[in-house]
């Protein structure tokens, strides 16, 4: 696994498995010890998806050394609400689900603007006293990150983490996300290969010249981009496809092409809880 060093220098793999939709125990373990088998060592979770507990026992059965995995939570917009931004009740409850002490990274899950200051005060507090090692943002495009960065604020993202694939490419919000060193992550990177991409000549011809699969090249673009995948698969055969995008690279008329796929197709709809975006 390759790694990125965030702006505090906390190392993060350059691609992680989410656990989105993921609800059995024997399913989950099964992805873990796959993915660990093939050096994905980064793992992401929400209380919302119900996946924390049983993550939890997977990484504990598999009995790595905590310190060799890098496992990413979120505070979801019911616990910005009912705590009104002091979450670390929620954090507390999900560091014992994950029989962990401490989080690598805890993000904001949507940035409910009517508590978001508040929450960010507690990830700073809870930052600082080592609860978590670095601290995000997830949904939000320049304008609501722009705003949120000229806010009173005393640690800057570490991480942000958005909806991105070759129908979804966010050009201009990724061009102010670098400039500002901020890691950023795509969830859905595959956009669940809807037949637009699945059925697309140019992924197709691109496959058949790399000799690697649709899925294959639409993640070396992400990583070729500097952007982080993190993708969601419980076929152990899918997570070792995934993870074999090392040892290639795309040229760059390749990226662009890929790139020129952008339909600003989006499969999870914007919160209620972010007026505008």
């Amino acid at each position: 696994m390759e790694y990125i060093s965030l702006t505090n220098g906390v190392c993060m793999p350059k691609m992680v498995l989410g656990s989105f939709n993921i609800s059995e125990q024997e399913i989950i373990n099964n992805m873990v010890s796959t993915a660990l088998a093939e050096g994905v060592n980064g793992f992401d979770t929400s209380p919302s998806y119900g996946s924390e507990e049983i993550l939890g026992k997977a990484l504990q059965n598999a009995g790595i050394n905590r310190k060799k995995v890098f496992i990413s939570d979120k505070i979801d917009i019911w616990q910005m609400y009912e705590g009104k931004g002091e979450i670390r009740k929620y954090v507390e409850k999900s560091l014992k689900d994950l029989k962990t002490d401490y989080l690598d990274l805890l993000l904001i899950h949507w940035p409910f603007r009517r508590y978001l200051l508040e929450t960010w005060k507690s990830f700073e507090s809870l930052y600082e006293q080592k609860f978590v090692r670095s601290i995000g943002l997830c949904n939000v495009n320049s304008r609501v990150y722009s705003e949120f960065m000229q806010s009173e604020i005393n640690i800057e993202p570490h991480v942000i983490q958005v909806e991105i694939s070759p129908l979804r490419t966010i050009n201009q919000d990724l061009e102010l996300f670098f400039k500002t060193d901020v890691v950023v992550e795509a969830y859905s990177p595959l956009c669940r290969m809807v037949p637009q991409l699945k059925d697309n000549t140019i992924l197709q011809m691109l496959a058949k010249k790399y000799d690697k699969s649709i899925a294959q090249i639409i993640l070396r673009w992400h990583l070729e981009r500097g952007v982080v995948p993190v993708f969601t698969s419980s076929k152990p055969e899918r997570i070792r496809e995934n993870v074999d995008v090392f040892n290639f690279k795309l040229e760059q008329s390749d990226i662009k092409l890929i790139t020129s796929l952008n339909a600003d197709y989006k499969i999870f709809p914007e919160s209620y809880g972010c007026p505008g975006y």
